[in-house]
Protein backbone atom coordinates (compact mmCIF):
# COMPACT_ATOMS: atom_id res chain seq x y z
CA UNK A 1 0.00 0.00 0.00
CA UNK A 2 1.25 3.47 -0.80
CA UNK A 3 2.39 5.99 1.78
CA UNK A 4 -0.39 7.88 3.49
CA UNK A 5 -0.77 11.61 3.14
CA UNK A 6 -1.27 13.71 6.27
CA UNK A 7 -4.83 13.53 7.55
CA UNK A 8 -6.93 16.49 6.53
CA UNK A 9 -10.25 17.50 8.08
CA UNK A 10 -13.06 18.91 5.97
CA UNK A 11 -16.59 19.82 6.91
CA UNK A 12 -19.30 18.85 4.46
CA UNK A 13 -22.98 19.50 4.25
CA UNK A 14 -25.63 17.33 2.55
CA UNK A 15 -28.67 19.24 1.32
CA UNK A 16 -31.84 17.76 -0.17
CA UNK A 17 -33.91 20.26 -2.15
CA UNK A 18 -37.68 20.48 -2.34
CA UNK A 19 -38.04 21.44 -6.01
CA UNK A 20 -36.71 20.09 -9.28
CA UNK A 21 -37.02 20.98 -13.00
CA UNK A 22 -40.13 19.63 -14.73
CA UNK A 23 -39.77 16.29 -16.44
CA UNK A 24 -38.40 16.44 -19.96
CA UNK A 25 -37.88 13.15 -21.79
CA UNK A 26 -34.90 14.29 -23.86
CA UNK A 27 -33.12 15.76 -20.85
CA UNK A 28 -33.74 12.64 -18.77
CA UNK A 29 -32.58 10.41 -21.63
CA UNK A 30 -29.28 12.28 -21.81
CA UNK A 31 -28.50 11.30 -18.21
CA UNK A 32 -28.13 7.57 -18.94
CA UNK A 33 -26.33 5.49 -21.54
CA UNK A 34 -27.92 3.86 -24.57
CA UNK A 35 -27.36 0.49 -22.91
CA UNK A 36 -29.25 1.64 -19.83
CA UNK A 37 -32.11 3.02 -21.92
CA UNK A 38 -32.49 -0.22 -23.87
CA UNK A 39 -32.68 -2.24 -20.65
CA UNK A 40 -35.28 0.13 -19.25
CA UNK A 41 -37.38 -0.32 -22.39
CA UNK A 42 -36.96 -4.12 -22.34
CA UNK A 43 -38.19 -4.35 -18.76
CA UNK A 44 -40.89 -1.70 -19.01
CA UNK A 45 -39.24 0.84 -16.68
CA UNK A 46 -39.96 4.40 -17.90
CA UNK A 47 -37.82 7.46 -17.44
CA UNK A 48 -39.13 9.67 -14.65
CA UNK A 49 -38.52 12.92 -12.82
CA UNK A 50 -35.89 11.21 -10.66
CA UNK A 51 -33.79 10.84 -13.82
CA UNK A 52 -33.72 14.60 -14.26
CA UNK A 53 -30.59 16.48 -13.17
CA UNK A 54 -30.62 18.76 -10.16
CA UNK A 55 -31.49 22.45 -10.63
CA UNK A 56 -28.23 24.35 -11.19
CA UNK A 57 -29.60 27.47 -9.55
CA UNK A 58 -30.01 25.53 -6.29
CA UNK A 59 -26.32 24.64 -6.39
CA UNK A 60 -25.26 28.20 -7.12
CA UNK A 61 -27.46 29.56 -4.35
CA UNK A 62 -25.97 27.27 -1.72
CA UNK A 63 -22.41 27.90 -2.88
CA UNK A 64 -22.91 31.65 -2.60
CA UNK A 65 -24.90 31.76 0.64
CA UNK A 66 -22.78 29.22 2.54
CA UNK A 67 -19.39 29.97 0.99
CA UNK A 68 -19.22 26.34 -0.12
CA UNK A 69 -18.20 24.26 -3.13
CA UNK A 70 -20.43 21.54 -4.58
CA UNK A 71 -18.55 18.22 -4.60
CA UNK A 72 -21.27 15.84 -5.78
CA UNK A 73 -24.92 15.93 -6.76
CA UNK A 74 -27.63 13.25 -6.60
CA UNK A 75 -30.43 13.40 -9.14
CA UNK A 76 -32.27 10.57 -7.34
CA UNK A 77 -32.50 12.33 -3.98
CA UNK A 78 -32.36 15.82 -5.53
CA UNK A 79 -29.43 16.65 -3.31
CA UNK A 80 -25.94 18.10 -3.23
CA UNK A 81 -22.85 17.46 -1.14
CA UNK A 82 -20.99 20.70 -0.39
CA UNK A 83 -17.53 21.33 1.09
CA UNK A 84 -17.78 24.24 3.50
CA UNK A 85 -15.15 26.92 3.73
CA UNK A 86 -16.63 28.33 6.92
CA UNK A 87 -18.53 26.93 9.91
CA UNK A 88 -21.74 24.95 9.57
CA UNK A 89 -24.75 27.33 9.33
CA UNK A 90 -27.91 26.96 11.45
CA UNK A 91 -29.87 23.83 10.55
CA UNK A 92 -33.10 25.77 9.95
CA UNK A 93 -31.68 27.37 6.81
CA UNK A 94 -31.72 24.16 4.74
CA UNK A 95 -33.80 21.01 4.23
CA UNK A 96 -31.37 18.43 5.63
CA UNK A 97 -27.98 18.82 7.26
CA UNK A 98 -25.24 16.49 8.40
CA UNK A 99 -21.69 17.30 9.47
CA UNK A 100 -19.28 14.75 7.99
CA UNK A 101 -15.52 14.32 8.32
CA UNK A 102 -13.35 12.52 5.76
CA UNK A 103 -9.68 11.89 4.97
CA UNK A 104 -7.55 11.60 1.81
CA UNK A 105 -4.80 9.07 1.00
CA UNK A 106 -2.20 8.59 -1.74
CA UNK A 107 -2.56 5.73 -4.25
CA UNK A 108 -0.29 3.02 -5.66
CA UNK A 109 0.34 2.51 -9.38
CA UNK A 110 -1.33 -0.15 -11.53
CA UNK A 111 0.76 -3.32 -12.01
CA UNK A 112 1.05 -5.52 -15.16
CA UNK A 113 -0.63 -8.89 -15.57
CA UNK A 114 0.31 -12.33 -16.85
CA UNK A 115 -1.53 -14.55 -19.33
CA UNK A 116 -3.79 -17.32 -18.09
CA UNK A 117 -6.08 -20.08 -19.34
CA UNK A 118 -9.65 -20.84 -18.37
CA UNK A 119 -12.04 -23.66 -17.54
CA UNK A 120 -15.71 -22.79 -17.11
CA UNK A 121 -16.81 -25.84 -15.13
CA UNK A 122 -13.76 -27.06 -13.12
CA UNK A 123 -14.73 -25.44 -9.80
CA UNK A 124 -11.99 -26.62 -7.49
CA UNK A 125 -12.28 -25.04 -4.03
CA UNK A 126 -15.56 -23.29 -4.84
CA UNK A 127 -17.44 -26.45 -5.83
CA UNK A 128 -19.32 -27.02 -2.55
CA UNK A 129 -20.30 -23.38 -2.08
CA UNK A 130 -21.83 -23.14 -5.53
CA UNK A 131 -23.35 -26.60 -5.20
CA UNK A 132 -25.31 -25.59 -2.10
CA UNK A 133 -27.42 -23.17 -4.17
CA UNK A 134 -27.28 -25.17 -7.46
CA UNK A 135 -25.41 -22.52 -9.46
CA UNK A 136 -23.56 -25.10 -11.59
CA UNK A 137 -26.93 -26.02 -13.15
CA UNK A 138 -27.07 -22.55 -14.71
CA UNK A 139 -23.50 -22.80 -15.97
CA UNK A 140 -24.26 -26.16 -17.55
CA UNK A 141 -27.22 -24.54 -19.31
CA UNK A 142 -24.79 -22.07 -20.86
CA UNK A 143 -25.41 -19.13 -18.53
CA UNK A 144 -22.27 -17.84 -16.82
CA UNK A 145 -23.09 -14.13 -16.94
CA UNK A 146 -21.86 -13.33 -20.45
CA UNK A 147 -24.51 -10.69 -21.20
CA UNK A 148 -24.85 -9.35 -17.65
CA UNK A 149 -23.14 -6.59 -15.68
CA UNK A 150 -22.52 -6.39 -11.94
CA UNK A 151 -21.37 -3.34 -9.97
CA UNK A 152 -19.42 -4.18 -6.82
CA UNK A 153 -19.44 -1.59 -4.02
CA UNK A 154 -16.69 -2.06 -1.45
CA UNK A 155 -13.70 -0.56 0.36
CA UNK A 156 -11.01 -1.48 -2.17
CA UNK A 157 -9.88 -4.15 -4.61
CA UNK A 158 -6.23 -4.66 -3.68
CA UNK A 159 -4.42 -7.46 -5.59
CA UNK A 160 -7.24 -7.85 -8.14
CA UNK A 161 -4.85 -6.56 -10.83
CA UNK A 162 -2.15 -9.05 -9.78
CA UNK A 163 -3.86 -12.42 -9.30
CA UNK A 164 -4.32 -15.14 -11.88
CA UNK A 165 -7.96 -15.71 -10.91
CA UNK A 166 -8.86 -12.25 -12.27
CA UNK A 167 -6.63 -12.01 -15.34
CA UNK A 168 -9.49 -12.86 -17.70
CA UNK A 169 -11.33 -9.73 -16.56
CA UNK A 170 -8.56 -7.55 -17.96
CA UNK A 171 -7.74 -9.66 -21.00
CA UNK A 172 -11.38 -9.93 -22.09
CA UNK A 173 -12.17 -6.32 -21.15
CA UNK A 174 -14.76 -7.44 -18.61
CA UNK A 175 -14.13 -4.49 -16.29
CA UNK A 176 -16.30 -1.79 -17.81
CA UNK A 177 -15.83 0.92 -15.16
CA UNK A 178 -13.81 1.71 -12.04
CA UNK A 179 -14.10 4.61 -9.66
CA UNK A 180 -13.05 5.42 -6.13
CA UNK A 181 -15.70 7.76 -4.72
CA UNK A 182 -13.75 8.12 -1.48
CA UNK A 183 -10.52 9.41 -3.02
CA UNK A 184 -11.92 10.79 -6.29
CA UNK A 185 -9.88 8.70 -8.71
CA UNK A 186 -10.47 5.89 -11.20
CA UNK A 187 -7.82 3.71 -9.56
CA UNK A 188 -9.43 1.11 -7.26
CA UNK A 189 -6.77 -1.56 -6.71
CA UNK A 190 -5.72 -0.35 -3.28
CA UNK A 191 -6.86 0.43 0.29
CA UNK A 192 -8.48 -2.92 1.07
CA UNK A 193 -8.54 -6.50 -0.19
CA UNK A 194 -12.12 -7.01 0.99
CA UNK A 195 -13.53 -6.02 -2.39
CA UNK A 196 -11.17 -8.48 -4.07
CA UNK A 197 -12.38 -11.24 -1.75
CA UNK A 198 -16.00 -10.40 -2.56
CA UNK A 199 -15.32 -10.13 -6.30
CA UNK A 200 -13.72 -13.57 -6.24
CA UNK A 201 -16.99 -15.27 -5.31
CA UNK A 202 -18.47 -13.95 -8.55
CA UNK A 203 -15.72 -13.27 -11.09
CA UNK A 204 -12.84 -15.65 -10.32
CA UNK A 205 -11.83 -18.13 -12.99
CA UNK A 206 -8.83 -20.45 -12.67
CA UNK A 207 -8.39 -24.00 -13.96
CA UNK A 208 -9.08 -26.62 -11.30
CA UNK A 209 -8.70 -24.08 -8.52
CA UNK A 210 -11.63 -21.72 -8.23
CA UNK A 211 -14.65 -20.63 -10.31
CA UNK A 212 -17.04 -17.87 -9.24
CA UNK A 213 -20.79 -17.75 -9.66
CA UNK A 214 -20.67 -15.40 -12.70
CA UNK A 215 -17.16 -15.74 -14.15
CA UNK A 216 -18.06 -14.35 -17.57
CA UNK A 217 -20.07 -11.29 -16.48
CA UNK A 218 -18.93 -7.68 -16.90
CA UNK A 219 -18.00 -5.77 -13.76
CA UNK A 220 -17.89 -2.20 -12.50
CA UNK A 221 -15.68 -1.79 -9.43
CA UNK A 222 -16.59 1.11 -7.16
CA UNK A 223 -14.98 2.10 -3.87
CA UNK A 224 -17.67 3.63 -1.67
CA UNK A 225 -16.37 2.55 1.74
CA UNK A 226 -13.70 4.53 3.61
CA UNK A 227 -11.85 1.80 5.49
CA UNK A 228 -10.28 4.30 7.89
CA UNK A 229 -13.54 5.42 9.48
CA UNK A 230 -17.31 5.07 9.70
CA UNK A 231 -19.37 8.10 8.71
CA UNK A 232 -22.49 9.10 6.82
CA UNK A 233 -20.24 10.15 3.96
CA UNK A 234 -20.02 6.48 3.00
CA UNK A 235 -23.77 6.32 2.49
CA UNK A 236 -23.52 9.28 0.14
CA UNK A 237 -20.72 7.54 -1.77
CA UNK A 238 -23.01 4.49 -2.06
CA UNK A 239 -25.78 6.66 -3.50
CA UNK A 240 -23.44 8.27 -6.04
CA UNK A 241 -22.11 4.87 -7.11
CA UNK A 242 -25.66 3.56 -7.54
CA UNK A 243 -26.54 6.50 -9.78
CA UNK A 244 -23.40 5.84 -11.81
CA UNK A 245 -24.33 2.17 -12.09
CA UNK A 246 -27.78 3.13 -13.36
CA UNK A 247 -26.33 5.49 -15.96
CA UNK A 248 -24.12 2.67 -17.26
CA UNK A 249 -27.00 0.20 -17.55
CA UNK A 250 -25.71 -2.09 -14.79
CA UNK A 251 -27.98 -5.07 -14.07
CA UNK A 252 -26.97 -5.99 -10.51
CA UNK A 253 -25.35 -4.24 -7.56
CA UNK A 254 -23.51 -6.36 -5.02
CA UNK A 255 -22.95 -4.46 -1.79
CA UNK A 256 -21.26 -6.30 1.05
CA UNK A 257 -21.60 -3.21 3.23
CA UNK A 258 -23.87 -2.03 6.02
CA UNK A 259 -24.36 0.94 8.30
CA UNK A 260 -25.70 1.25 11.84
CA UNK A 261 -23.21 3.07 14.09
CA UNK A 262 -20.58 5.68 13.25
CA UNK A 263 -17.46 7.25 14.74
CA UNK A 264 -19.61 10.26 15.56
CA UNK A 265 -22.42 8.83 17.74
CA UNK A 266 -24.73 11.69 16.76
CA UNK A 267 -24.91 10.13 13.27
CA UNK A 268 -25.90 6.65 14.53
CA UNK A 269 -28.97 4.93 13.16
CA UNK A 270 -31.53 3.36 15.42
CA UNK A 271 -33.46 0.16 14.77
CA UNK A 272 -36.50 2.32 14.07
CA UNK A 273 -34.57 3.88 11.17
CA UNK A 274 -34.43 0.49 9.43
CA UNK A 275 -37.94 0.83 8.03
CA UNK A 276 -37.00 0.81 4.34
CA UNK A 277 -37.53 4.55 3.90
CA UNK A 278 -35.28 6.53 6.24
CA UNK A 279 -31.51 6.26 5.76
CA UNK A 280 -29.78 7.77 2.74
CA UNK A 281 -28.27 4.47 1.67
CA UNK A 282 -31.57 2.59 1.97
CA UNK A 283 -33.41 5.20 -0.08
CA UNK A 284 -30.62 4.91 -2.65
CA UNK A 285 -30.99 1.12 -2.78
CA UNK A 286 -34.74 1.33 -3.28
CA UNK A 287 -34.31 3.95 -5.99
CA UNK A 288 -31.81 1.68 -7.76
CA UNK A 289 -34.45 -1.06 -7.60
CA UNK A 290 -37.02 1.31 -9.10
CA UNK A 291 -34.62 1.85 -12.01
CA UNK A 292 -34.60 -1.91 -12.65
CA UNK A 293 -31.34 -2.81 -10.88
CA UNK A 294 -31.29 -5.95 -8.76
CA UNK A 295 -29.60 -4.94 -5.50
CA UNK A 296 -28.04 -7.71 -3.40
CA UNK A 297 -26.77 -6.62 0.03
CA UNK A 298 -25.24 -8.51 2.93
CA UNK A 299 -27.49 -8.65 6.00
CA UNK A 300 -24.65 -7.80 8.39
CA UNK A 301 -22.54 -9.59 10.98
CA UNK A 302 -24.19 -8.37 14.18
CA UNK A 303 -26.25 -11.43 15.05
CA UNK A 304 -24.28 -12.17 18.22
CA UNK A 305 -23.85 -8.50 19.24
CA UNK A 306 -26.21 -6.29 21.25
CA UNK A 307 -27.44 -4.69 17.99
CA UNK A 308 -28.22 -8.13 16.42
CA UNK A 309 -30.39 -6.72 13.60
CA UNK A 310 -29.70 -6.14 9.91
CA UNK A 311 -27.97 -2.93 8.86
CA UNK A 312 -28.83 -0.33 6.23
CA UNK A 313 -29.40 -0.76 3.28
CA UNK A 314 -30.41 -4.38 3.95
CA UNK A 315 -33.72 -3.00 5.19
CA UNK A 316 -34.65 -1.70 1.72
CA UNK A 317 -37.98 -3.18 0.60
CA UNK A 318 -37.11 -4.02 -3.02
CA UNK A 319 -33.76 -5.78 -2.69
CA UNK A 320 -32.32 -9.12 -1.60
CA UNK A 321 -30.68 -9.03 1.82
CA UNK A 322 -28.53 -12.11 2.35
CA UNK A 323 -27.78 -13.89 5.61
CA UNK A 324 -25.26 -16.65 6.31
CA UNK A 325 -25.38 -20.39 6.93
CA UNK A 326 -22.63 -22.97 7.29
CA UNK A 327 -21.79 -25.81 4.92
CA UNK A 328 -24.64 -27.87 6.42
CA UNK A 329 -27.19 -25.14 5.77
CA UNK A 330 -27.46 -24.16 9.44
CA UNK A 331 -27.78 -20.57 10.67
CA UNK A 332 -24.52 -19.13 12.02
CA UNK A 333 -24.92 -16.84 15.00
CA UNK A 334 -22.99 -13.85 13.66
CA UNK A 335 -25.47 -13.38 10.80
CA UNK A 336 -27.70 -10.34 11.44
CA UNK A 337 -31.36 -11.06 11.89
CA UNK A 338 -34.66 -9.44 11.02
CA UNK A 339 -37.29 -8.36 10.75
CA UNK A 340 -37.03 -4.80 9.48
CA UNK A 341 -38.40 -2.10 11.77
CA UNK A 342 -41.71 -2.23 9.87
CA UNK A 343 -41.84 -6.01 10.35
CA UNK A 344 -40.95 -7.23 6.85
CA UNK A 345 -39.11 -10.52 6.32
CA UNK A 346 -35.36 -9.88 6.55
CA UNK A 347 -33.03 -11.23 5.39
CA UNK A 348 -34.85 -12.57 2.33
CA UNK A 349 -32.46 -15.47 1.74
CA UNK A 350 -29.24 -16.99 3.07
CA UNK A 351 -26.38 -19.12 1.81
CA UNK A 352 -22.90 -20.29 2.73
CA UNK A 353 -21.09 -17.54 4.65
CA UNK A 354 -19.14 -19.43 7.29
CA UNK A 355 -15.58 -20.57 6.58
CA UNK A 356 -16.02 -19.97 2.84
CA UNK A 357 -13.10 -20.76 0.58
CA UNK A 358 -11.93 -17.20 -0.04
CA UNK A 359 -9.23 -15.95 -2.43
CA UNK A 360 -6.33 -14.42 -0.50
CA UNK A 361 -3.76 -11.79 -1.46
CA UNK A 362 -1.33 -14.49 -2.65
CA UNK A 363 -3.91 -16.27 -4.80
CA UNK A 364 -4.34 -19.17 -2.40
CA UNK A 365 -7.66 -19.86 -0.72
CA UNK A 366 -8.33 -19.63 2.99
CA UNK A 367 -11.46 -19.92 5.17
CA UNK A 368 -13.23 -16.59 5.56
CA UNK A 369 -16.59 -15.82 7.16
CA UNK A 370 -19.27 -13.16 6.97
CA UNK A 371 -22.48 -12.26 5.20
CA UNK A 372 -20.14 -10.22 2.97
CA UNK A 373 -19.12 -13.53 1.42
CA UNK A 374 -22.66 -14.92 1.17
CA UNK A 375 -24.09 -11.95 -0.78
CA UNK A 376 -21.85 -12.30 -3.89
CA UNK A 377 -22.71 -15.99 -4.20
CA UNK A 378 -26.34 -14.91 -4.59
CA UNK A 379 -25.56 -11.87 -6.76
CA UNK A 380 -23.49 -13.80 -9.30
CA UNK A 381 -26.00 -16.64 -9.45
CA UNK A 382 -28.81 -14.14 -9.94
CA UNK A 383 -26.89 -12.68 -12.89
CA UNK A 384 -26.79 -16.10 -14.58
CA UNK A 385 -30.48 -16.68 -13.86
CA UNK A 386 -31.44 -13.28 -15.26
CA UNK A 387 -29.27 -13.89 -18.31
CA UNK A 388 -31.51 -16.86 -19.13
CA UNK A 389 -34.67 -14.71 -18.91
CA UNK A 390 -33.68 -11.10 -19.72
CA UNK A 391 -37.25 -10.00 -20.36
CA UNK A 392 -38.14 -10.43 -16.70
CA UNK A 393 -37.74 -7.57 -14.19
CA UNK A 394 -35.48 -7.42 -11.15
CA UNK A 395 -38.53 -8.04 -8.95
CA UNK A 396 -39.42 -11.16 -10.96
CA UNK A 397 -35.92 -12.47 -10.35
CA UNK A 398 -36.15 -11.71 -6.62
CA UNK A 399 -39.50 -13.48 -6.44
CA UNK A 400 -38.23 -16.60 -8.22
CA UNK A 401 -35.14 -16.79 -5.98
CA UNK A 402 -37.25 -16.39 -2.84
CA UNK A 403 -39.79 -19.00 -3.96
CA UNK A 404 -37.00 -21.49 -4.67
CA UNK A 405 -35.66 -21.22 -1.11
CA UNK A 406 -36.04 -24.18 1.21
CA UNK A 407 -38.33 -22.54 3.81
CA UNK A 408 -40.34 -20.29 1.53
CA UNK A 409 -43.63 -21.21 3.23
CA UNK A 410 -42.25 -20.81 6.74
CA UNK A 411 -39.81 -17.88 6.71
CA UNK A 412 -38.10 -16.76 9.91
CA UNK A 413 -35.99 -13.88 11.22
CA UNK A 414 -32.72 -15.80 10.80
CA UNK A 415 -32.70 -17.08 7.20
CA UNK A 416 -35.79 -15.41 5.78
CA UNK A 417 -37.13 -17.69 3.05
CA UNK A 418 -34.04 -19.85 3.37
CA UNK A 419 -31.36 -21.20 1.05
CA UNK A 420 -32.20 -20.63 -2.65
CA UNK A 421 -32.11 -23.36 -5.27
CA UNK A 422 -31.21 -21.70 -8.58
CA UNK A 423 -32.24 -24.77 -10.55
CA UNK A 424 -35.68 -24.41 -9.01
CA UNK A 425 -35.73 -20.65 -9.69
CA UNK A 426 -34.86 -21.35 -13.33
CA UNK A 427 -37.71 -23.88 -13.59
CA UNK A 428 -40.16 -21.44 -12.06
CA UNK A 429 -39.38 -18.76 -14.64
CA UNK A 430 -39.39 -21.33 -17.43
CA UNK A 431 -42.80 -22.75 -16.63
CA UNK A 432 -44.31 -19.27 -16.37
CA UNK A 433 -42.81 -18.34 -19.74
CA UNK A 434 -43.53 -21.67 -21.44
CA UNK A 435 -46.59 -23.32 -19.86
CA UNK A 436 -46.74 -27.05 -20.52
CA UNK A 437 -47.54 -30.25 -18.69
CA UNK A 438 -44.48 -29.62 -16.54
CA UNK A 439 -45.07 -29.58 -12.79
CA UNK A 440 -43.12 -27.08 -10.75
CA UNK A 441 -42.57 -27.54 -7.01
CA UNK A 442 -41.11 -24.90 -4.75
CA UNK A 443 -39.26 -25.13 -2.53
CA UNK A 444 -37.72 -28.42 -3.60
CA UNK A 445 -36.53 -29.17 -0.07
CA UNK A 446 -39.12 -29.00 2.73
CA UNK A 447 -40.39 -30.49 5.96
CA UNK A 448 -44.14 -29.94 5.43
CA UNK A 449 -44.93 -26.96 3.17
CA UNK A 450 -44.66 -26.60 -0.60
CA UNK A 451 -46.41 -25.10 -3.62
CA UNK A 452 -47.15 -26.98 -6.84
CA UNK A 453 -47.74 -25.08 -10.07
CA UNK A 454 -49.68 -26.91 -12.80
CA UNK A 455 -50.13 -24.20 -15.42
CA UNK A 456 -52.55 -26.16 -17.64
CA UNK A 457 -54.81 -27.26 -14.81
CA UNK A 458 -56.43 -24.13 -13.41
CA UNK A 459 -59.40 -24.33 -11.02
CA UNK A 460 -59.21 -28.11 -11.16
CA UNK A 461 -59.57 -30.81 -8.50
CA UNK A 462 -56.22 -32.58 -8.13
CA UNK A 463 -55.25 -35.72 -6.23
CA UNK A 464 -51.72 -35.54 -4.81
CA UNK A 465 -50.09 -38.80 -3.74
CA UNK A 466 -46.75 -39.27 -1.95
CA UNK A 467 -44.60 -42.37 -2.43
CA UNK A 468 -41.16 -43.42 -1.31
CA UNK A 469 -38.67 -44.20 -4.07
CA UNK A 470 -39.31 -47.89 -3.36
CA UNK A 471 -43.04 -47.40 -4.12
CA UNK A 472 -44.49 -47.31 -0.57
CA UNK A 473 -47.69 -45.22 -0.40
CA UNK A 474 -47.36 -42.52 2.28
CA UNK A 475 -50.05 -39.88 1.88
CA UNK A 476 -52.93 -38.89 -0.39
CA UNK A 477 -54.66 -35.53 -0.55
CA UNK A 478 -57.26 -33.86 -2.84
CA UNK A 479 -57.28 -30.11 -3.37
CA UNK A 480 -58.34 -27.60 -6.02
CA UNK A 481 -55.84 -25.51 -7.94
CA UNK A 482 -56.46 -21.76 -8.10
CA UNK A 483 -56.87 -19.56 -11.19
CA UNK A 484 -53.13 -19.81 -11.85
CA UNK A 485 -52.95 -23.59 -11.53
CA UNK A 486 -51.39 -23.38 -8.08
CA UNK A 487 -51.77 -25.51 -4.96
CA UNK A 488 -50.36 -24.53 -1.57
CA UNK A 489 -50.05 -27.71 0.45
CA UNK A 490 -49.27 -28.40 4.10
CA UNK A 491 -48.63 -32.03 5.03
CA UNK A 492 -47.10 -33.97 7.90
CA UNK A 493 -45.13 -37.23 7.82
CA UNK A 494 -43.78 -37.33 11.41
CA UNK A 495 -42.55 -40.92 11.39
CA UNK A 496 -40.57 -40.65 8.15
CA UNK A 497 -36.82 -40.11 8.01
CA UNK A 498 -35.35 -37.59 5.60
CA UNK A 499 -35.35 -38.86 2.02
CA UNK A 500 -36.39 -38.13 -1.55
CA UNK A 501 -40.12 -38.63 -2.16
CA UNK A 502 -42.06 -39.09 -5.39
CA UNK A 503 -45.25 -37.07 -5.79
CA UNK A 504 -47.90 -37.96 -8.39
CA UNK A 505 -50.67 -35.63 -9.59
CA UNK A 506 -54.00 -36.83 -11.04
CA UNK A 507 -56.99 -34.87 -12.37
CA UNK A 508 -59.90 -36.18 -10.26
CA UNK A 509 -62.53 -34.78 -12.64
CA UNK A 510 -61.58 -37.06 -15.54
CA UNK A 511 -59.21 -39.49 -13.83
CA UNK A 512 -56.26 -38.57 -16.07
CA UNK A 513 -52.70 -38.77 -14.84
CA UNK A 514 -51.01 -35.36 -15.01
CA UNK A 515 -47.44 -36.18 -14.03
CA UNK A 516 -45.00 -36.67 -11.20
CA UNK A 517 -42.17 -34.84 -9.49
CA UNK A 518 -39.69 -35.31 -6.65
CA UNK A 519 -39.12 -33.45 -3.41
CA UNK A 520 -36.40 -33.65 -0.76
CA UNK A 521 -38.26 -34.34 2.47
CA UNK A 522 -36.60 -33.27 5.72
CA UNK A 523 -37.85 -35.66 8.41
CA UNK A 524 -38.68 -34.54 11.93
Amino acid sequence: MGAKAPLQSQNYIWIEFNTKPKFNYQTAQQQISETALKKRLLRGIPLSKSDMPINKTHIQSVEQSLSAKCIHTSKWLNAGLFALRNNIPPKKTIDQLQQIKTYTFLLNQHKPLKKTQESPLDYGASKEMLGQIKTPFLHQKGYAGETMSIAVFDGGFSYTDQLEQFEHLFEDQKIIATYDFVHDTSFVFDHSAHGMNVLGFMAAKQVGHYIGTAPNAHYALFITEDVTQESLMEEIHWLLAAEKADSLGIDIINSSLGYTEFDDPSQNHTYADLDGNTTIVTRAADMAAQKGILVVNSAGNSGSSPWKYISAPADADSILAVGAVNNKGEYVNFSSIGPSADQRIKPEVACWGNKNQTIGFNGETYPGSGTSFAAPLIAGSAACLWQAYPEYTNMDIIESISKSAHQYHAPDRYLGYGIPNFEGAFSLLDIIKNPSENILLYPTTTSHYFTALLSKHKNTSIQITFYTTSGQLLYTHIQNTDEKGRIDLSFSLPDLASQVLNIEFMNTLNGSFIGSSKINFIGF
